[in-house]
């Protein structure tokens, strides 16, 4: 169920984003993510510096974690530069990136539960293109 207010999305992207920067996130360690850590070198600071530059156009869905009722689970891809680390060369890889904000302590903190290479087509209701 992709949302419709542009607004809300941005809300939910300045909230992740401030958890980011204050190193208040993690990546889960699923063999997906692991993989493409591996495939292209990310570490902690490209990790960051690819959700930091997540935008509203590229938001294309949000579903309830069926999981943890009531907290739900944000879908985002873009098309980034990365370097493979088999050839040394950049590539142009189109991402998929997921995730939740939690509440915890009084503190807010990001969950990436996905961050690899984008499976399946995605609609950006908010892309200019």
């Amino acid at each position: 169920m992709a949302l419709n207010d542009r607004k809300l999305v941005e809300i939910i992207l300045a909230i992740m984003k401030a958890c980011v920067e204050a190193d208040n996130f993690s990546v889960l360690q699923r063999d997906k993510n692991i993989d493409f850590e591996l495939q292209y070198r990310l570490d902690r600071n490209k990790q960051k510096e690819i959700l930091l530059e997540l935008t509203t156009e590229d938001y294309f869905d949000s579903d309830e974690n069926r999981n943890e009722p009531g907290s739900y689970l944000h879908e985002f891809s873009k098309t980034v530069s990365l370097e493979r680390f088999s050839t040394g060369k950049d590539e142009q890889v189109d991402i998929y990136v997921k995730f939740r904000v939690d509440h915890v302590n009084t503190e807010d903190q990001t969950v990436v539960i996905s961050l690899h290479e984008l499976e399946r087509p995605a609609l950006h209701p908010f892309s200019s293109i």
